[in-house]
């Protein structure tokens, strides 16, 4: 395996580790690995938190370029309120996302049928279905593949919990902490693992799950039970039934680990691990734990240093998270999708929804203002063949006006506009998103209405292989933007800034 493979590893891991590394023994007479084992098994429960994400170092060229301002990244933050975790499938939270001087509040809502997003800015709540099955209309079975897979995945977590190593750092404090408004004496217990630290914490990892051969064949037997045997009739469903037992696949992974753990003493030295792995890159993690060996509080704080050029760059990663009303009776707050807007309906275009915002709201001003997100580049390949043969919605030359004829839904689409046609009038009816301009156009005619007024074209609008087509200057300079030529690849380009 290569560095790079060896890289992405441990960087994996990492990142899990924010989720689940912890302490094997008591800490202090608290028992954390049950505590976080409980955790996994909560069912409900009521909550508050924070996600925040701190860039500093980075040069300011690089932060506003171009109309792109992302200033915005020294200091992100997403508060989470309200949060109403009904069960493992339906739940429901309120939140405000922080984008430097931009303030974006929202709600979201699942269920086992809807997924929905509600985005101050937007006039409706944004929602996929859920509840469609690709599995079952393949005849998989898969009737109660979730919960299986929410136990394999505590069972996972448990395994994980129990195999890791203590980190070097570790203490417990007795403290009191507000919970949703009331005090509550807790067990703080903090947790810091530096960069340094990585490579030996795994190789006793995987030293641990190999010297645990019954927990790891349950894992394995457990894959099996729980997903594997009740897909009756996919290809998987035969993977151990055909003669490859647990014990067979154990042996696999255990050699495979025994020759990983052999190699992981060669990377300490590894100049690329060394620039990831070492005291300057740490987390840290804390746990509240109350008298019932609950986890009330967490919070969790990443810190990697960058070396680049310029410079150190630093990023801070860090969130927390209160949790009550454990198991208890919780109702979420699932969103009114009536006036919404479904993700599987093709009308659902980026022009539709920047159409449907407010204006003034911090929603369109951080797409149009700060991420510049109106500017666009197209590059349009000219069809080069007769021009009455099938030109597969691509721009070509007409040779009566010599004008570049371009698909007008294609163009005013990836230029962030809502198109309609009007069969009885024969018209295309474009909005453009951004400034809310009009454009009508009639087929067969060299008149264009842009708000109303007549404009004249330099080749009238044709219908061809059912797409309407319109001279590429009309289109480009109504929406704002500029026509090049590339002769090389003869093709259009249109830009707007």
């Amino acid at each position: 395996m290569g560095k790079k493979k060896y890289i992405r590893w441990f960087s994996g891991w990492l990142a899990a580790m924010v989720l689940f590394l912890t302490a094997c023994q008591g800490i202090g007479g608290v028992d954390l690995n049950k505590a976080l084992k409980d955790n996994l098994l909560l069912e409900s429960y009521e909550g508050s938190g924070t996600v925040s994400l701190e860039i500093s170092g980075l040069n300011e060229d690089w932060l506003v370029e171009e109309g792109v301002d992302l200033s915005f990244l020294q200091n992100l933050r997403v508060d989470f309120t309200n949060m109403k975790v009904q069960d493992l499938e339906t739940m429901s939270s309120d939140g405000v996302v922080l984008l430097g001087e931009r303030k974006i509040p929202f709600s979201f809502s699942m269920d086992k049928e809807i997924v929905a997003f509600d985005v101050e800015g937007l006039k409706g709540p944004i929602y996929v279905d859920a509840s469609y099955n690709e599995f079952e209309d393949a005849g998989l079975g898969l009737e109660g593949i979730e919960e299986n897979a929410m136990e394999l995945a505590r069972s996972l977590g448990g395994f994980i919990i129990d195999n890791f190593p203590n980190p070097s750092k570790v203490g417990l404090t007795k403290v009191q902490e507000n919970i949703n408004g009331e005090p509550v004496e807790l067990n703080k217990v903090h947790l810091q693992i530096k960069g340094s630290e990585v490579v030996d914490l795994f190789k006793k990892f995987i030293e641990n799950v190999l010297a645990d051969e019954e927990a790891l064949k349950g894992i394995i037997e457990q894959v099996y039970t729980l997903v594997i045997a009740p897909m009756e009739g996919g290809e998987a469903a035969g993977l151990l039934g055909d003669g490859l037992a647990v014990d067979q696949i154990y042996q696999v992974i255990k050699e495979e680990l025994e020759v990983f753990s052999a190699e992981i003493d060669t990377l300490k030295d590894d100049p690329d691990l060394a620039a990831i792995f070492n005291d300057d890159n740490y987390i840290n993690m804390d746990f509240y734990v109350d008298k019932q060996l609950q986890i009330r509080k967490s919070a969790v704080e990443l810190v990697v240093v960058i070396l680049s050029d310029e410079g150190p760059v630093t990023v801070r990663v860090a969130s927390d998270q209160d949790i009550w009303n454990l198991n208890g009776n919780i109702a979420a707050d699932l969103l009114d999708i009536s006036k919404g807007y479904s993700v599987e309906d093709e009308s659902l275009t980026s022009g539709f929804l920047i159409a449907n915002m407010d204006r003034q709201s911090d929603l369109f001003k951080l797409l149009d203002e700060d991420l510049n997100l109106r500017a666009k580049s197209l590059f349009l390949p000219v069809w080069e063949g007769d021009v009455h043969d099938y030109k597969w919605g691509e721009p070509y030359l007409d040779p009566v006006t010599e004008k570049t004829m371009v698909p007008v839904r294609l163009v005013a689409e990836e230029l962030d506009a809502v198109v309609e046609w009007d069969n009885d009038l024969r018209q295309v009816n474009i909005v453009d998103a951004w400034t809310g301009k009009t454009i009508v156009l009639t087929i067969g005619s060299t008149t264009a209405l842009i708000d109303g007024v007549e404009t004249q074209l330099e080749g009238p609008a044709v219908l061809t292989d059912d797409t309407t087509y319109v001279p590429v200057r009309f289109v480009a300079e109504a929406f704002g933007a500029e026509v090049d030529w590339d002769n090389e690849f003869r093709a259009v380009i249109i830009e707007r800034n």
